[in-house]
């Protein structure tokens, strides 16, 4: 295989690891806010304090509910966040829709 060959080779490998194997991401952008520890917000980031009922994010009512531990995901979609209970301390995933927004 030519040297091109086999740069073109990687490089399409590259992209569908990113496409198809979740990658550790900084934050994730949400469709619509949802109000935090913090405040209002679009994007959800390890450290965020959030509430979370069956399994779906809410907005916080009187005290967050779990902390995000990790952001993860794929180009294609597949996102989830890792949380731990603020008063168990149980870890968990949550799954969020496709129509979030990665960044890494």
């Amino acid at each position: 295989m030519s040297e091109t060959k086999n740069y073109e080779h990687e490089y399409m490998m590259g992209w569908m690891t990113m496409y198809s194997q979740p990658q550790e991401l900084t934050a994730i952008w949400l469709e619509s806010p949802v109000i935090t520890g913090s405040g209002k917000r679009f994007r959800i980031a390890p450290g965020e304090l959030i509430s979370v009922e069956n399994g779906q994010i809410v907005d916080v009512k009187l005290n967050p509910t779990h902390k995000v531990l990790r952001c993860t995901g794929t180009l294609y979609g597949n996102f989830e966040i890792a949380v731990v209970e603020l008063f168990t301390n149980e870890l968990s995933q949550v799954k969020l829709s496709k129509s979030c927004i990665p960044i890494n």
